[in-house]
């Protein structure tokens, strides 16, 4: 008996869990704008595009974003922009931390870029790989991308990561919805 009811509610919750991935693929693609400038950053981004939810993964196509490398930084000398990945992130704790759980394969750029200018970037697109049942409403999109700095002297630190976010909650709307049909 008790095989038979672990059984059933094992069956029920996976129904459920496929049922929600196809209403939220159902839905269609989703919007999604984010930027990075006027941050810190030496190297900022600004993104644009769609995102579509599947059971075992999130399609980004991203149809526009701009590189801007800010005048603002210590570092004036040249960078090489190696590449540029979507991802998810997840906080790690309650002081803010976070990390890059999953990520899509990285889109090579190879650009060198002095501080002050921008370069657009169009219609990239890549797949981010999700684990069966996970809770998006806790993840959000972050853009990674790799920076060498190339002017600087022997023995110093030449490469660097900079970062984009979407808002945290950029998935909430996806979850609440499929949570009231």
């Amino acid at each position: 008996m008790r095989i038979k009811l672990t059984t059933l509610v094992l069956s029920f919750l996976l129904g459920t869990l496929a049922v929600s991935a196809q209403e939220a693929e159902a839905s269609g693609p989703r919007p999604f704008h984010f930027s990075s400038r006027g941050t810190p950053f030496g190297v900022q981004v600004e993104a644009e595009g769609t995102y579509l939810v599947r059971d075992d993964s999130i399609e980004v196509n991203m149809a526009k974003a701009t590189l801007y490398v800010s005048e603002n930084c210590p570092y004036q000398g040249r960078r090489l922009i190696s590449h540029l990945k979507f991802g998810l992130a997840v906080e790690t704790g309650p002081d803010g931390r976070w990390k890059i759980e999953t990520a899509g394969e990285p889109m090579p750029l190879e650009l060198i870029m002095s501080p002050r200018q921008e370069h657009p970037l169009y219609n990239f697109s890549t797949t981010i790989p999700l684990e069966r049942g996970i809770d998006l409403s806790k993840r959000w999109f972050v853009v990674e991308i790799q920076v060498d700095s190339i002017d600087v002297p022997d023995g110093k630190n030449r490469r660097g990561y900079t970062y984009a976010f979407s808002c945290k909650d950029i998935f909430l709307s996806c979850a609440s919805k499929t949570a009231q049909q």
